[in-house]
């Protein structure tokens, strides 16, 4: 969203667009969320994010395109590189099988962001006791206009980075110039990183 808050918060509402779960792909989300990122880290200035996950079109199918492993690197990625800061997570518009997605996400993010998870279900009075309303979208119950104008908005500002994106694709780190033991992919994510956990009775 376009201003910010009084502590110079940025409220950043996402969500899934579409309920039908046949062409998602958790993966291609992370990455244009990576883009986004990199657009802010060189052109915005605030101290944290307010995120808000409204998990209205967010089925079951949905769900089972969900893993730890991919949750847990867009994790390290955004959190550990980007050092983006979240002040707080907001769910909107929870359904029944909220709680799962919910254990998986805090699963990964560790005790202190995962106490700033609040739930708010589909009453968003609690949201606005957080958030003022004129900050908020119109599907949030807010007065800053629909969604719509800004997703379009942030599309074209991203179109504008397509020749920076496409010279990201062939930036890659020299490990053999780096000082000490290179870091693996078991040392950022764990053994999940490569293999996903067997449950065996």
């Amino acid at each position: 969203m376009p201003e910010l808050t009084d502590n110079l918060d940025r409220v950043v509402p996402m969500g899934v667009l579409d309920p039908d779960s046949t062409f998602f792909d958790l993966d291609l989300v992370i990455k244009a969320l990576i883009m986004l990122s990199d657009v802010l880290l060189r052109e915005d200035h605030h101290l944290s994010n307010i995120g808000i996950i409204d998990m209205k079109n967010y089925t079951l199918g949905h769900v089972t395109k969900t893993t730890v492993p991919q949750l847990k690197k867009y994790c390290v990625v955004l959190f550990n590189t980007y050092k983006i800061r979240a002040r707080a997570i907001h769910f909107i518009n929870t359904p029944p099988y909220a709680g799962y997605v919910l254990e998986l996400i805090k699963s990964v993010i560790g005790s202190k962001l995962a106490a700033r998870i609040q739930i708010h279900g589909t009453d968003l009075s609690g949201l606005h006791k957080h958030i003022p309303k004129r900050l908020l979208p119109t599907e949030h119950g807010g007065d800053a206009g629909p969604i719509a104008r800004y997703h379009e908005a942030w599309i074209k500002k991203m179109a504008t980075y397509n020749d920076w994106y496409k010279e990201q694709e062939n930036v890659k780190s020299d490990e053999t110039k780096r000082q000490g033991r290179s870091r693996t992919c078991g040392d950022l994510f764990g053994i999940e990183g490569s293999f996903r956990k067997l449950n065996v009775d």
